[in-house]
């Protein structure tokens, strides 16, 4: 026994040894407060990086706002980090960051510009961030030199590195030339011979100090070995540029081939294109309608090309306008409108845009159906309910509130009548009656306009199933919307002054 109790002691203070020694690997592995840095230099966030430096007191910030460390870098370099200074790109504060011109965009390096500072302390005064202005306290212009590259960069290297590219790329496809002559495939080798010419044609251009002026020589010796005099009488590559054709002016295209190709005008090297007619392509030339004149210049339309064209409607010649069956009606400026058939001068009714309706009439009632997507008994009640009271008021008030939204006209909540409610959701059949003092009221057309489509009634929280159906409009001098007892007043009255005068 005596033993045992010696083991067990023994092993009692080797395991209080292994807590005491290894509470500190224990905490450190703690993801719950997890700091910028850390005993493991694997967790730590790296704010050493140029233009980056670390915030003080970093052995005491967490790495992420929550304690972890299961945010982005970003949000990690911004808990932890400072500029050293503001660069092109890439900053903390995005809003910081030097946004280039259209045309232009922010160089390769732009997450480094200002350059960091090396050198001799002597060196210091001419880096950026000594004794300099701060990059956003610059003019614009000086920002965008810094910060920015453009095409005209490009443009100004291609003069120093671009023309030896183009001929070593003249000269290998030139090579290719031979070869395919040699093998008898012509075409294919006169095609080669034009692009390694376009080349040297674009190396020309560069070469503004005419600092290569073997270019002209390769010319002349192509020229020689494949049977053309090149560079002399040709559509373009000339020794003396002032001999190239230019078919831009008479908005033509240069042939195929036009380095090897013979011409001094522009009937022989260029293709007529993109006029209203006499193009090389006849088939692009544009066919007047009928009755029109076909005009000689630059255009790819009827409109472009043609003189008394025909329009929809409002030709001088009335014969020449076109006449939309029913129920279509003229497009919208179908003055205007290039055409004679039903599919380019006509529309449905329907498709009137607002600008064109009549807002109000007189002495006009209009009557029509609304269907509401929605319970009839929570939402309308039964008939004589303070329920049904209110939804009728709540209906006037949304119908009122939609009509005179656009301000084109003015209903007034006496005008509108609810005439009949029933199931199927809600049915409700109303009328618009015409102002008692000024006798105007909505047109029809423009009550069909306005809901012609599903419409919120936001009172009443429901939208309407479609659009009104149902419009009729009644008015004292439509005698089809009479109601059918006024003819027997009629009948009766006029018979009665009859028999009064054959009495008489």
């Amino acid at each position: 026994m005596k033993g045992i109790d010696i083991l067990n002691t023994f092993l009692i203070v080797l395991i209080l040894y292994y807590l005491l020694t290894n509470k500190k690997s224990i905490e450190k592995f703690d993801e719950s407060n997890v700091k910028c840095l850390s005993d493991n230099d694997n967790t730590s966030v790296d704010c050493t990086l140029y233009p980056l430096e670390y915030k003080t007191d970093v052995v005491n910030i967490n790495q992420c706002s929550d304690g972890g460390s299961s945010c982005t870098e970003k949000d990690k370099i911004k808990n932890c980090c400072n500029m050293r200074t503001d660069v092109c790109q890439g900053n903390i504060d995005g809003t910081k960051d030097i946004i280039c011109q259209d045309g232009s965009w922010p160089k390769v390096d732009s997450d480094q510009i200002p350059y960091e500072c090396k050198g001799l302390d002597s060196d210091q005064e001419n880096c950026w961030m000594y004794g300099k202005p701060d990059l956003r306290t610059l003019p614009e212009e000086e920002q965008q030199s810094i910060c920015c590259t453009s095409r005209n960069d490009f443009l100004l290297a291609e003069q120093y590195w671009g023309i030896p590219y183009l001929i070593s790329k003249a000269s290998k496809i030139y090579d290719d030339s031979k070869l395919l002559r040699n093998d008898g495939s012509i075409d294919e080798a006169d095609d080669a011979l034009n692009r390694s010419l376009k080349l040297l044609y674009d190396a020309r251009e560069l070469d503004v100090t005419n600092r290569y002026s073997n270019i002209i020589n390769m010319v002349i010796d192509w020229g020689n070995e494949s049977g053309y005099i090149l560079g002399e009488n040709m559509c373009i590559g000339n020794i003396d540029k002032t001999k190239d054709i230019d078919c831009s002016e008479t908005n033509q295209k240069l042939i195929d081939n036009p380095f090897i190709k013979e011409g001094n005008h522009t009937e022989i090297c260029c293709i007529i294109s993109g006029m209203c007619k006499g193009n090389t392509n006849s088939a692009e030339d544009i066919i007047c309608p009928d009755g029109m004149t076909s005009l000689t210049k630059k255009g790819s339309t009827i409109d472009d090309c043609c003189k008394g064209r025909i329009t929809c409607r409002g030709n001088p010649n009335v014969n020449l306008n076109f006449n939309c069956p029913s129920p279509l009606i003229p497009v919208l400026d179908s003055e205007n409108v290039v055409g004679n058939t039903k599919e380019e001068c006509c529309r449905h009714p329907d498709e009137r845009e607002e600008s064109e309706l009549k807002y109000t009439s007189t002495n006009e009632t209009i009557t029509g159906t609304l269907l509401i997507n929605a319970d009839f008994l929570q939402v309308a009640g039964l008939e004589g309910s303070e329920k049904r009271e209110l939804f009728i008021n709540n209906f006037k008030k949304d119908i009122i509130d939609h009509i005179n939204s656009n301000n084109k006209v003015i209903i007034l909540e006496n005008q509108i009548n609810v005439k009949k409610i029933y199931k199927g959701s809600i049915v409700v059949d109303f009328e618009i009656v015409p102002n008692i003092e000024t006798k105007v009221s909505i047109t029809k057309e423009y009550l069909s306009y306005l809901l012609s489509n599903d419409t919120l009634l936001p009172t009443i929280g429901y939208k309407t199933g479609g659009g009104i159906t149902n419009l009729r409009v009644i008015s004292w001098y439509n005698l089809n919307n009479w109601p059918q007892w006024i003819w027997y007043v009629i009948v009766i009255t006029i018979t009665s002054i009859i028999l009064l005068i054959t009495l008489i």
